[in-house]
């Protein structure tokens, strides 16, 4: 194939994942992946014991197709929780993280896993 006959030399990345019909679906994983990583900075300073027995944990809500809201708490790799209402789902998540963090004493582990990100800069 020749450079002349290819259609996607000199494309862009968004044309080729629009082309294939996965640019919203990218677009949305990279959102997601933006609010983690910016409650990750914030957790560092909101992330604290508030006295020997209460944690301050961030939250990330999102609304799903359905209208539910879902909760996330990013510094607790795979807690997730949701509710019909953003109080519910907060409920929800709260009980979740207390249940996580039961978990890891219990099996001995550290109570917050370590995350890192990287800030990458991509055009709009």
């Amino acid at each position: 194939m020749t450079a002349t006959s290819n259609p996607r030399i000199g494309s862009g990345l968004d044309d080729l994942l629009e082309a294939d019909g996965a640019l919203a679906r990218a677009q949305t994983v990279a959102a997601k992946r933006v609010r983690a990583w910016q409650a990750d900075q914030s957790a560092s300073s909101q992330f604290a014991f508030a006295d020997d027995s209460v944690l301050k944990l961030p939250v990330v809500f999102e609304s799903d197709e359905d209208g539910w809201v879902l909760a996330s708490c990013p510094t607790l790799p795979g807690c997730h929780s949701q509710g019909r209402t953003r109080d519910e789902a907060l409920a929800n998540i709260r009980e979740a993280a207390e249940g996580y963090l039961a978990s890891k004493r219990t099996l001995s582990h550290s109570t917050c896993a370590v995350s890192s990100f990287e800030l990458v800069e991509v055009r709009t």
